[in-house]
């Protein structure tokens, strides 16, 4: 669903700010 593929972009996000 949408929201799974918004909880992945948000992981993706997390490790690239880290």
């Amino acid at each position: 669903m949408i929201e799974n593929y918004i909880v992945k972009q948000a992981k993706i996000w997390i490790f690239g700010c880290l």
